[in-house]
């Protein structure tokens, strides 16, 4: 038994998990980076890699700590996986406080929770020579004796340079501008700083040496400082006091808390003098800011706080002790320490400035970073990092804790809300914590987000007619809840009745009258408007106004009854009384009062025979009649309209009293002439229609006889083919025989007037492939149906005029001119537009020996005018040229003619088709 089995393609599909951290390819880094490095640098690292590559599993972020660290850090993720790793330099560095820095930067991935890779960043901080040498004392005093020996050293004076390498090598100079007996008597070694005496010395009272001594560091642009030296000279036969200070931290260096207080005791001074006498009695003082000497004992002092101390304000203090004996002369020691006063949380966050104002465009994207806020903390550690929140809870705004950036939370709509305004914490971490406080007014700047909206969307005014050009109408008034040039708007006339709006609209919005109107020509203007406001791009808005033309009093009432030339009437003797004789119509193009019209008689000789309604206008007879048969009655009528000032128009009315036997008469003879009438018209009608089946008949034949005409012709392949045309009736005689025409090529290049019968080729212009057959056709019996003209007469048989009107000058013409050679395998049919009857004429041109013409056409219009009216020239082509003179088309149909054929046709026959 066979086995069956099935194939199936099975596709698997493995889903990631969030099994790989992301890892660097080093654990850790070494950067050197200048502390002249500007803020917002970025310096790139290898980022991290993550094997997990779905978006939730792969690496997602990076942050550095410790946060307080000047730097921060941005990426850009690759699509492999890995990414490209930033690190910004946030804040401004200074190698002088800290010359080191090590970091950890740690990428985690989107899982939950999310895995993490950490790079340690060693980071130095290059120098620059940014900080010139400092001397331990703005000045020094010295004392010597007067019998120093040559060559002693007699101080030392260091000045340090927080700078370092050749920025932080100090080189010592006695100053070249000072007095020169201490560059005679001192010198200084320029690496050590020791001053020493290179010429003996003497004691003079009073007399002290102010020596100036510079130093400078060795960076490429050196910084220099400079101080004071007071060498005093003393006396043989006195020993100097010594000096002992004893620091009560125990260490090289004095410390004190800020919030010392007053008479806190920082170090005690201890005085050694074996002298006895004056000489031994010992002074001491102290020269120091905030602290003071307090004595002891006769040679024991104590240095205590005199004044209240801010680290922030002066972190170190130098205390120069100075002891001085009381001999002649009196000698002196000095010694100095530095008191190094220790930092409590007392100086709260200071932002850099108290308000901060930025602006931003409205529609902003979420998330756009606004303004970045900082504060700094005179306090140092914990005491100095800051953390900054909102002051409230703000929709509009997220302010980031660590870096003080302040993003939009929404976008922003000025129209809604123009101005943001709110306060940002700064809150150290010191116990207690201080906060300090600023404004951040954001001013939401316009974008033309808003489309002008019209008062009203449709506008009705209205203007009296006949007012002068440039009248005032109205002012139209759009909004724009926009600012600036976004609000401003300009307005203008989009659309109207045909385009012909009588108005003016200004950019103002003011619409004045361009001429004066007439409301009888036009009585409303209805046009749409447009508000467009000046921003880019701009936006528009459109409203419908509608000007109604108010009527004023400037037309008379027109009488149309009784007219100028039928204002009479006849009157019967016999009329009865109340009769109607008739009504008098006038109108008046006014509307209203205006064109309300009453109806008077002004004059009269009718012995108030008639009354005349003056709304309805009828003329009533309301008394009998007494006038004689023959007598005429005149009535002056009047017409006038309701306006102000009324205007008025007049028009005589003549009745003619007739016997009543009048119209009876009339009445009779007027009968027997219609009858008379009715029977010939009859008998006419009849003839016409006997006539019309007659040539229509006629007209079927000859159509059916003209296509197998037509067949004939195109079926010869090569030549050309001569159709006489159907002849006219032998009782017309020879001056109304049908013309019948060539289209002859030749020397002249002119159409010529040709015997029918000839066709001759001159050598290789013109071959024929198949000899010339002539046939001869029935002849056209009438030619009554032409649509030219429509009498059937001998001056028009309706083929283009008389002998006489082809014999009668013709207006100026050109000429139409065909150029050598004519390609073989061409033909050209003639033939009358409008259904009219085919004309087709033969290609002549003469060759030796053949006859010519008689005559010779001096143009084209003579052609036509020789022959038939309304001719087109049908050229069969593949290749068409547009002639000059409104012809419609040229054709031809292979090769080409050269030079190119030219054709010039009369502006009488636009209608050719060549």
């Amino acid at each position: 038994m066979g086995s069956f089995f099935k194939k199936i393609k099975v596709t698997i599909f493995i889903e990631d998990i969030n099994d790989n951290a992301p890892i660097f390819d080093k654990p850790s880094i070494s950067l050197t980076i200048s502390e002249a490095v500007l803020v917002g640098t970025s310096i790139t690292i290898d980022g991290a890699r993550d094997r997990d590559t779905s978006d939730q599993y792969s690496l997602q972020s990076y942050n550095v700590t410790p946060s307080s660290s000047p730097f921060s850090i941005k990426f850009l993720k690759n699509l492999d996986g890995t990414s490209v790793v930033q690190l910004v330099v946030r804040e401004p560095l200074n190698r002088e406080k800290q010359d080191f820095y090590q970091i950890t930067v740690i990428a985690k991935d989107g899982g939950s929770p999310p895995k993490s890779g950490t790079l340690k960043a060693n980071i130095s901080i290059s120098d620059v020579n940014d900080n010139s040498p400092t001397f331990g004392s703005s000045s020094y005093n010295i004392t010597v004796r007067e019998d120093i020996n040559v060559s002693t050293v007699i101080i030392v004076v260091s000045a340090s340079d927080l700078d370092q390498g050749r920025n932080g090598e100090i080189m010592y100079r006695l100053s070249p501008h000072q007095e020169v007996t201490n560059l005679r008597h001192f010198s200084i070694n320029n690496r050590t700083g020791e001053l020493s005496v290179i010429q003996t010395i003497k004691y003079i009272p009073g007399q002290v040496y102010k020596i100036i001594v510079e130093a400078s560091d060795r960076g490429d642009q050196p910084l220099t400082s400079q101080t004071f030296v007071h060498v005093s000279v003393t006396d043989v036969g006195n020993s100097r006091p010594v000096i002992t200070t004893n620091l009560l931290s125990g260490l090289d260096i004095a410390k004190v808390s800020e919030f010392a207080d007053l008479g806190a005791v920082v170090a005690h001074i201890a005085v050694e003098d074996p002298n006895s006498g004056r000489n031994g009695e010992i002074d001491c003082w102290a020269e120091a800011d905030a602290f003071t000497l307090q004595r002891l004992d006769a040679k024991e002092f104590k240095i205590v706080v005199s004044d209240s101390l801010d680290r922030e304000m002066r972190e170190q203090h130098e205390v120069k002790v100075m002891c001085q004996d009381n001999g002649t002369p009196p000698l002196n020691d000095t010694d100095s320490f530095i008191v190094l006063v220790e930092d409590v949380n007392d100086s709260p966050p200071v932002f850099t400035s108290l308000s901060y104002h930025e602006e931003v465009f409205e529609n902003n994207n979420f998330g756009e970073v606004l303004v970045q806020v900082h504060a700094s903390d005179g306090d140092i550690g914990h005491n100095a990092m800051v953390l900054y929140y909102s002051r409230t809870d703000n929709i509009y705004v997220n302010v980031e804790a660590l870096s003080g950036i302040i993003r939009a939370n929404t976008s922003f709509d000025r129209e809604a809300t123009p101005t943001i305004e709110f306060e940002v914490l700064a809150i150290d971490q010191g116990q207690p914590a201080l906060t300090g406080t600023a404004t951040v007014t954001l001013t939401v700047k316009d974008v033309n987000d808003e489309a002008p909206v019209f008062s009203k969307p449709v506008f009705t005014f209205e203007i009296l007619e006949n007012k002068h050009a440039g009248t005032n109408v109205a002012r139209i008034v759009a909004t724009d809840r926009d600012e600036g040039d976004n609000s401003k708007i300009a307005y203008s006339i989009v659309s109207g009745q045909n385009q012909m709006i009588p108005f003016f609209l200004f950019p103002s919005g003011q619409i004045k009258s361009d001429r004066e109107l007439d409301r009888e020509v036009q009585s409303v203007y209805d046009f749409i408007v447009q508000a467009e406001d000046l921003g880019r791009p701009s936006k528009n808005s459109s409203a419908r106004v509608k000007i109604v033309v108010m009527d004023e009093n400037d037309n008379v009432p027109v009488i149309t009854a009784p007219s100028t030339t039928n204002n009479s009437i006849s009157l019967t003797s016999n009329t009865e009384v109340g009769t109607r004789i008739t009504i008098i119509r006038a109108f008046d193009l006014d509307e209203k009062e205006n064109g309300l019209i009453r109806y008077f008689i002004t004059q009269r000789n009718d012995s108030d025979l008639f009354e005349l309604n003056e709304k309805t206008g009828s003329l009533i007879l309301k008394r009998k009649i007494s006038q004689k048969a023959g007598e005429t009655l005149v009535l002056d009528i009047m017409a006038s309209d309701q306006g102000k000032p009324r205007l008025t128009s007049t028009r005589m009315l003549f009745i003619k009293i007739i016997s009543p036997t009048y119209f009876t008469d009339t009445i009779q003879r007027n009968v027997i002439i219609v009858i008379i009438l009715l029977a010939v018209t009859a008998v006419c009608s009849a003839a016409i229609i006997v006539i019309i089946c007659v040539l229509r008949r006629n007209d079927r034949e000859r159509k059916d006889k003209e296509k197998e005409i037509y067949k004939q012709a195109t079926s010869l392949e090569g030549g050309v083919s001569v159709f006489s045309l159907p002849g006219e009736d032998s009782t017309l005689g020879e001056k109304k025989k049908k013309k019948e025409v060539s289209f002859s090529l030749d020397d002249e290049d002119m159409l010529q007037i040709a015997d029918p019968n000839q066709l001759s080729a001159k050598n290789n212009n013109l071959a024929l492939e198949k000899p010339f057959e002539s046939k001869n056709f029935p002849k056209k019996q009438d030619d009554n149906h032409s649509i030219v003209s429509g009498d059937t007469n001998a001056s028009d048989s309706g083929r283009g005029g008389s002998d006489d009107e082809n014999h009668a000058p013709k207006p100026p013409h050109t000429t139409s001119t065909f150029h050598d050679p004519i390609p073989q395998k061409s033909w050209f049919e003639f033939q009358r537009p409008q259904n009219r009857e085919m004309q087709t004429f033969s290609l002549h041109r003469p060759g030796p020996g053949s006859p010519s013409t008689s005559s010779k056409p001096n143009s084209y219009r003579d052609f036509l005018s020789n022959s038939v009216s309304n001719v087109q020239i049908h050229v069969t082509a593949e290749k068409t040229h547009r002639p000059k003179n409104g012809l419609n088309n040229i054709s031809f149909d292979s090769g080409k003619f050269s030079p190119a054929p030219t054709i010039d046709i009369s502006q009488d026959y636009r209608d050719c088709v060549v």
